[in-house]
Parts: structure tokens; C-alpha cells; sequence
């Protein structure tokens, strides 16, 4: 806002419309700043997540799926298990039904099982140097009464099959929390988004892939703020199913499996060799917010440059002016410092060129003044005039007298050249007035230069404090010090 403060100060020659406009400028500039960041609070607060979709690759083996099979009006059972494993060997899994299978509470409608390996098996879709890796999983099924399976539809006998990962399924709501997302995806499960059917007399091969989606927790801190989000992981696994008629004669030749035991078959295998993960992320946080108002307060900064130029530097923060705030206190409150400062030991107190002393005619700078206003100069009154001069007589002349001043010559301290005073010199003088009228004439030339640099130097101060730099601090500093200076002295007294 260093804009606004500026647009109030009225610099040397401008007229009061220019610095209305300014003023008014900065003013609609600001509440346009105000109404985009209350623009972008709102959009904080009413912010839907973003769904950023990538993909991972799956580095190690996953853990085999949970398999749940639903069955209406009779039982099922797993009668054969088998694994094949990465170089197409196959091995029958031994007491599989009453090792990995379970069946769910009795209910009225299907009668429900799920399959869970406890991490027994692991499944791969490439090289693996896990030995135990598997690509196929082989599960031959029976049912208790295929005549009530038959009358149960009016399509053809099949049971129900859904993929579980093993951290997010139906069968263990109690270990899932209560989050929106987590309860829509368990209801999409339950609804049968990744279901699948197993018929009589047919082999149905499950291809699958995982499925991750990354929800963000709901008032999470670092999420509003910007940072890494906490997530909850919700892993599903949609699948793709084939199914042929089965070919007994060969199964019976080749495994051994007696045809009368199983009325179906389905295998379940990984697809895909990566993971595909939707994850939310917020699109307006607290940090974006601050980036996108900084950026509009630069473009409106560089508005207010382009219409009304640079505003003045101010390359002291807050560190430079605490401590001079504090030495104020201070020495306002100190009466030892109040005591020390008298009328008869004045402090000079260096101020800042002001023009609230001086006229609109004598403020103007030198080179916007006619060459008799320049001669004359714009901060006579801050040149410190001599009070009283000493006369002094020449070396030799008794007759001839001048009056000089006893102080050096210098900026600060000038004498005035109608202060010297000639009086009649004899003519056997052995400095004759020609040489007085030289000497008085040089001095005058230096006093007069001395004065024009004492003016350009002032000018040149007035001109940077309003146009370029801010010097308030330094003038504080410098009267600070004076101060501890004059209160030092007065203590070694």
C-alpha cells in the first residue's frame, strides 16, 4: 500500500487537481485490491477439489484380492484350489476351502463367502524375483442343490462374484472410517460397480487392475494452507471378465480333476502393471491466494508508476524505526535529559529542509528560478549569520581599518560582505587601497561561492527528500545523537 501513502504527499510545484486525481487513483486502486482478495476468500471457503489423474507403478508384488461369491437359495463351496506361478507351473493349493475361505452371517436372500490369502500369495504382472509371485489364481466351485440354483433365476445358473482390496471391503466396515468418499465407494461396492458372474459349466477368467483414489482429509490444515495434504486411500479394483465353455475331457487328462466335482470355474489374474490413482487436490489454497494478490498488487503498482511515476524510496523498515520510537519515549519521559537542555546550552538540532517556512517563490528549485532569485537563494534563512564581527588592524596602517568576521569561512557560518568597512587610507600606505579593493573584491567572490554551494546543497537535499528518498529517518538519527552527545558533556561536567 506504500502507493496510497504517497498518493497524499504534494510535491514541490504540482497543482492540487494532479494530486486529487492521484489520490482518487489510488483510493479505487485500493478497494480493487481488497474486492480480489475477499474474491479469492470466498473461493477458499467454497472450494470443490480438483481430481488430478496419474499412474504408479507397481515396484514390488500386490497382496492376491479378497474374493467375495454370492449364491441364491443354496451353498457353495470352493472344491479345488489352484496357483499357477510366473513360468506357467501350476500347483494345487492344499485344504483351500477351510484354510482361506469364510462364509458371512445368515441372512435372508444370497448366501455369501469371501476368499482371503492373510498374505499367503502375492501377485505380479511381470519378472519378479519373488519365486513364490503368482499369475493366476484357479478356483473350481460346487454348489449344494444346482435344481434350486436353476429355479432361483430365470437366466442361467451363475453365482456373483466381487474383487476386494484387503483394506477396503465390505466385509470389515467396522475398520473403514466414517469419511463422505469412503461411504460413497461402499455403497458403490455394495451396488455391484465391479461385479461379476460365474455360470454352470463355464470358465470365467477375472482380469483386474488396482484402482487408488487419494481423498483429502476433511479440515486439514496443511491442505488449506498448501502444503502436503494428509490422504485417505480408497483402493478398488474394477475388472474385466471372459468367459468359454468348459472343456472337462482335457481338465480331467491333464489335472486329474474329477468332472462330477465342480459345476464351474473362474480364475482370477492382475492386468495391468501400474496403478491408476486419482487424487484431489485443492485449487485455491492460502498460499496460491497470497501469490495471486501479490502479483495484483505489482500490477497495480506498475499502473500507478506508469500514470504518476516513482514514488519516493523508503530503504528503512520497521528494525531502523523502533529504536528511535523508544529514544523518544525516553527522552520524554527522562527529566535528567529535560534538566540538561537549557535555554543558555541550546543543542543544534539538524532538521529536515522544509517548505512550510517558505514561500511558493522561494521553494522553487534553482533551476526553475530567474538568475536574480538565485543570487539571492532559497534557504538564506537556514545559513547561520555571524552576530558580532572583531575589527582587526593592517600590519603597518594605523589609518586604514576593516571589520572581518572572527569565524572561519565556511557554509554554515558566512560573514556578509556590506559588513566590511574601509575608511580613508593615506597615500604613503604601504598597502595602498587598490590592493584592499583586490583583496575585499576576492573575498567577496569567495563568500559569494560559498553561499551558492551552501544554497545547491540544500537545494539538492530539498529535492532528493521530496522526489527520490525519504530522509525522515536520518534526520531522526541525527537528532538522536545530538542529543546523547549534549546529555554525555553535561554528565562529564
Amino acid at each position: 500500500m506504500s502507493f496510497l501513502t504517497e498518493a497524499f504527499y504534494r510535491r514541490p510545484l504540482e497543482p492540487k487537481s494532479l494530486v486529487w486525481i492521484r489520490i482518487v487513483s489510488s483510493i479505487i486502486m485500493i478497494f480493487a485490491l481488497i474486492a480480489y482478495l475477499v474474491h479469492l476468500i470466498l473461493l477458499i471457503i467454497h472450494d470443490e477439489p480438483m481430481i488430478q489423474i496419474l499412474t504408479e507403478g507397481i515396484l514390488n508384488e500386490i497382496e492376491t484380492p479378497d474374493i467375495e461369491i454370492c449364491v441364491e437359495g443354496t451353498t457353495w463351496e470352493a472344491t479345488f484350489c489352484e496357483v499357477q506361478y510366473l513360468n506357467f507351473t501350476v500347483q494345487r493349493v492344499e485344504n483351500c476351502w477351510n484354510k482361506y475361505f469364510r462364509s458371512g452371517k445368515e441372512r435372508a436372500g444370497p448366501q455369501c463367502y469371501i476368499y482371503e490369502s492373510h498374505g499367503d500369495y502375492r501377485m505380479t504382472a511381470g519378472d519378479s524375483s519373488n519365486p513364490l509371485a503368482i499369475r493366476r489364481l484357479d478356483f473350481y466351485w460346487n454348489v449344494g442343490s444346482i435344481d434350486n440354483l436353476t429355479r432361483s433365476s430365470i437366466l442361467h445358473p451363475s453365482v456373483d462374484i466381487k474383487l476386494f482390496h484387503s483394506s477396503f471391503n465390505t466385509w470389515s466396515e467396522d475398520e473403514i472410517g466414517d469419511s463422505e468418499k469412503e461411504k460413497h465407494y461402499l455403497d458403490s461396492i455394495s451396488l455391484g460397480i465391479s461385479r461379476s458372474t460365474s455360470l454352470v459349466n463355464f470358465s470365467t477368467e477375472l482380469y483386474f487392475y488396482q484402482e487408488l483414489y487419494r481423498a483429502m482429509k476433511k479440515g486439514d490444515a496443511a491442505t488449506l494452507l498448501g502444503l502436503d495434504p494428509e490422504y485417505i486411500e480408497i483402493i478398488t479394483l474394477p475388472t474385466t471378465q471372459l468367459m468359454w465353455p468348459l472343456n472337462r475331457g482335457s481338465l480331467v487328462e491333464s489335472r486329474r480333476i474329477p468332472s462330477e466335482s465342480y459345476l464351474g470355474h473362474f480364475s482370477v489374474q492382475l492386468s495391468r502393471g501400474h496403478i491408476e490413482v486419482k487424487e484431489e487436490v485443492r485449487t485455491h489454497t492460502i498460499l496460491a491466494s497470497a501469490a495471486l494478490v501479490g502479483g495484483c498488487y505489482g500490477l497495480l503498482t506498475t499502473l500507478y508508476i506508469i500514470l504518476f511515476g516513482m514514488s519516493r524510496l523508503s530503504p528503512w523498515g520497521l528494525i531502523h524505526h523502533v529504536p528511535t520510537v523508544f529514544s523518544k519515549a525516553i527522552h520524554k519521559k527522562s527529566p535528567d535529559d529535560n534538566d540538561s537542555i537549557t535555554e543558555d546550552k541550546p543543542v543544534a538540532i539538524v532538521e529536515h529542509p522544509s517548505k512550510k517556512n517558505l514561500s511558493k517563490n522561494e521553494y522553487l528549485p534553482w533551476f526553475f528560478r530567474s538568475q536574480h532569485e538565485s543570487e539571492v537563494g532559497i534557504y538564506k534563512d537556514m545559513i547561520t549569520r555571524v552576530k558580532a564581527g572583531e575589527k582587526v588592524g593592517l600590519e603597518g596602517n594605523t589609518g586604514s581599518q576593516i571589520t572581518i568576521s572572527s569565524e572561519p569561512l565556511s557554509i554554515r557560518s558566512i560573514t556578509p560582505v556590506d559588513s566590511i568597512e574601509i575608511s580613508s587610507v593615506p597615500p604613503n600606505n604601504v598597502y595602498p587601497t587598490a590592493i584592499l579593493k583586490e583583496i575585499l573584491k576576492k573575498q567577496k567572490e569567495e563568500d559569494e561561492r560559498s553561499a551558492k554551494l551552501a544554497r545547491r546543497v540544500k537545494e539538492l537535499e530539498a529535492i532528493l527528500g521530496d522526489y527520490f528518498i525519504d530522509t525522515l529517518y536520518l534526520d531522526e538519527i541525527r537528532t538522536k545523537d545530538q542529543l546523547d552527545k549534549s546529555r554525555s558533556k553535561e554528565r562529564r561536567k
